[in-house]
């Protein structure tokens, strides 16, 4: 038996009869994969990056005092050029977070951005130290934390822009191969 507004003998569903859904429904698109967990990771260092604010920045020489190891965090620093790194990263690790929310869209240029330009800064506060200040704990860690996360914010946007490719290569992608398995001595039948 068919019916007037299935499909049978009177041909397929018109989109006028087709099941509407709620107009204002949208599905939320779904980050997945390595994008998703590159931006989890810049994000938790970026967090990290901060807390790492708290440990020495520079201390004092030691020029044979016994009292003149004294350590500064980025926090107590007079030139200011650690505190703007420190929240370069931070930004560019909350931009990161922010960006995994739903009905977000990926911000990776921004981020790569952000991270790079705290290392930039983050190594002109270690090469900007007077005489007599040592690069501290802090510092070093903070660098090591900058310098990952700017590759992987970097790497990522390379990625999404297809410079850089993950996964294995394939030989045959571009240029697949015309004798189908035959030896390589084998061209076919010979003249006859």
């Amino acid at each position: 038996m068919n019916y007037p507004g299935g499909p049978g003998r009177y041909g397929p569903i018109s989109p006028n009869q087709a099941p509407q859904r709620y107009a204002g429904y949208r599905t939320p698109t779904q980050r997945r994969g390595l994008p998703f967990v590159v931006d989890v990771i810049i994000g938790v260092l970026g967090v990290l990056a901060f807390f790492l604010g708290f440990a020495p920045y520079e201390k004092m020489s030691n020029s044979g005092l016994p009292s003149s190891d004294t350590t500064q965090n980025f926090f107590e620093n007079a030139g200011g050029v650690g505190v703007v790194g420190l929240s370069l990263a931070l930004a560019a690790g909350l931009v990161a977070l922010f960006s995994l929310l739903p009905k977000q869209v990926a911000n990776g240029a921004v981020i790569a951005g952000l991270s790079s330009a705290g290392l930039l800064a983050l190594l002109g506060a270690l090469f900007g130290l007077f005489s007599g200040l040592d690069a501290g704990v802090g510092l070093i860690l903070m660098l090591v934390v900058s310098f990952l996360q700017a590759v992987l914010a970097c790497g990522n946007v390379l990625i999404a822009a297809g410079v850089l490719r993950v996964g294995a290569f394939d030989a045959y992608a571009n240029n697949p191969p015309t004798d189908r398995g035959a030896p390589p001595y084998y061209r076919g039948p010979g003249p006859r």
